[in-house]
């Protein structure tokens, strides 16, 4: 006898029934939290414990569905490739002619950092604006929220239903 017989009814992919549930785990925090870890970790009773929890939450259910995926639906793995010279010109290609959309109209709201010249900017061009104190976050966030409510109708949904201080909290 195999844990997954104890389990139930197989799921069937598709037909539901397997979605995200609440976890039976125990919440804890401060000195609750480590005699519970404690608990958990040393105490001899703790495995039996430890793997009650996991089995509640009936982990081979995720088995049973990922034998049922079809052979024929590529996997999520993308590993990193060195491109040949022709996709890279064409990636290039591509990358240029998206830098001029972005030129035209999203980089008036994001893109104050060197003129407009960069479309996209990194986490550290961010952190010298607010370290500089050229700008705040409120500040590029009010940006960001301007230009969602011009170029993007499916967002700008949560702007009309939440008024901007809570959007800004």
């Amino acid at each position: 006898m195999v844990l997954s017989d104890l389990a139930g009814p197989v799921p069937v992919l598709g037909e539901g029934g397997y979605d995200v549930k609440d976890l039976v785990a125990p919440s804890a925090s401060g000195t609750k939290l480590q005699v519970l870890a404690w608990i958990l970790g040393q105490w001899r009773g703790g495995r039996i414990i430890r793997r009650a929890l996991l089995n509640s939450n009936h982990p081979e259910a995720l088995r049973q569905l990922s034998l049922q995926v079809d052979e024929r639906i590529p996997s999520m793995d993308m590993p990193i490739r060195r491109l040949s010279d022709d996709d890279f010109k064409a990636a290039q290609r591509y990358a240029d002619e998206e830098r001029a959309q972005l030129a035209e109209n999203p980089t008036q709201y994001l893109s104050q950092l060197d003129s407009s010249k960069y479309p996209y900017h990194s986490i550290e061009d961010y952190h010298r604006l607010y370290v500089s104190g050229d700008r705040t976050p409120t500040q590029v966030l009010k940006r960001v929220l301007a230009a969602v409510a011009e170029l993007n109708p499916t967002i700008k949904a949560v702007q009309d239903l939440l008024p901007e201080s809570v959007i800004m909290a």
